[in-house]
């Protein structure tokens, strides 16, 4: 378990690294590209377990992704 200094400056990096993503390329993240960079590691800063669940979403999105791409 990770402390409440700890959990708030991961939430403060997440932040950071998404204020650093440009305007203009913020609308070309997937649903999974942000699961996996914002979504999870602040869930995980904010106590809870990753899943396997997650995992499997994940691999669903990115092969829904790769599908509609082609």
């Amino acid at each position: 378990m990770i402390s409440r200094q700890q959990a708030r400056q991961q939430i403060e990096k997440l932040i950071q690294q998404y204020d650093a993503i440009p305007d203009a390329e913020r609308p070309n993240l997937t649903e999974a590209n942000v699961l996996h960079q914002f979504i999870d590691p602040l869930l995980q800063a904010l106590g809870f377990p990753p899943t396997p669940e997650g995992d499997a979403k994940k691999a669903t999105l990115l092969r829904v992704f790769d599908e509609t791409n082609l």
